[in-house]
């Protein structure tokens, strides 16, 4: 059985103002950010260890609508699953939509959840 892929794309911050280095060289601030992202996929693959379904975890560096394009034109996916913030009004204007830029560009269908209830956060 092949594995699904679970695709997690993190940005480093202030990239333009630090020396953040690249994927061939890291820094180690960029280092940190990615074992950041890393653990965090890590503890939500952990939730749905029971499931039976081999995942398989891709930390990638980078914009999330791009990343998340790029790996399914990489994997020749059928079906891509997000979630999102539900976010509206001025939060999704300033904040912009993953889940939108992914249904515009997808080489596949798109499935898309949303919470039940969202409230204003920032990243």
């Amino acid at each position: 059985m092949k594995g699904v892929a679970v695709v997690h794309a993190y940005q480093t911050p202030f990239e333009g103002f630090i020396d953040a280095g690249s994927d061939l060289r890291p820094s180690e601030f960029h280092m940190e950010w990615k074992s950041r992202a890393a653990a965090g996929l890590a503890k939500l693959l952990g939730t749905l260890e029971e499931t039976g379904v081999r995942w398989k975890p891709i930390v990638r560096r980078g914009d999330p609508r791009t990343v998340i394009v790029k790996e399914l034109l990489l994997r020749r996916a059928d079906l891509v699953v997000l979630g999102t913030h539900g976010r509206s009004g001025m939060a999704h204007a300033l904040l912009g939509s993953v889940a939108e830029w992914v249904i515009a560009c997808a080489p596949c269908d798109v499935l898309v959840a949303r919470p039940q209830l969202f409230s204003f956060e920032l990243p």
